[in-house]
């Protein structure tokens, strides 16, 4: 649940140019690396040129509350992508259609735009029953009606599926993950193509968003 937990891309080393700082040992973290951990698996031909980003930005986190340091990475996220700012967002636990209504209602009397059906909440994007569907076009009717985007999680990694379709090399940070180019994961995606089809869904970034 820390900021870094899952951000394997940047990291703090030594700076072996930095002769005059404190520690004896000059091994003081203060160059930031940004790379891959992995590849890129690229096959550069005889004449051709491979450019890798060339671009990093930084924001220096001068709070401590945790509100705060997310209002900082808000900030520097729509630096990085303007026009793409985050909406105000509503968890709902439960995905019983009564529940999801009084959440919509709920929001949109105080003014949020989206509810998030979250992890725990029973909603699984990959139910491709069509009593389930016809449920989930209602609700997302429902909420349209309202102005408001109805949205839900969709759990990739963290859990096994089995030996045949799990990630083994490298071993995933958080413990389990399937790999995405397993049978396994190919069928993932067709699901989820099916429901971008029937209700075009919109990703924004690990949210899959149905608004209506």
């Amino acid at each position: 649940m820390s900021a870094n937990a899952d951000a394997p891309a940047y990291v703090w080393t030594p700076d072996p140019l930095y002769e005059t700082q404190v520690h004896y040992e000059r091994q003081t973290p203060c160059l930031l690396l940004c790379a891959p951990p992995i590849g890129p698996a690229v096959q550069v031909q005889p004449g051709a040129v491979f450019e890798s980003f060339s671009r990093v930005r930084t924001g220096a986190g001068f709070h401590r509350a945790r509100t705060a340091r997310i209002d900082d990475a808000s900030r520097l996220s729509r630096l990085g992508a303007l026009g793409a700012g985050e909406p105000h967002t509503h968890a709902c636990s439960q995905c019983q259609p009564e529940a999801v209504k009084t959440a919509v209602d709920q929001c949109a009397d105080v003014g949020f735009e989206m509810v998030i059906l979250t992890f725990g909440s029973g909603f699984d994007v990959e139910n491709e029953k069509p009593e389930y569907l016809a449920q989930l076009k209602e609700l997302v009717g429902y909420a349209r009606n309202k102005g408001i985007v109805l949205g839900g999680y969709s759990l990739l990694a963290s859990r096994a599926i089995d030996v045949e379709n799990d990630v083994v090399n490298p071993k995933p940070r958080f413990g389990n993950s399937p790999c995405l180019g397993s049978r396994w994961g190919q069928d993932y995606f067709r699901k989820l193509s099916a429901i971008f089809r029937s209700y075009r869904l919109r990703r924004a970034r690990t949210r899959w968003l149905l608004p209506g």
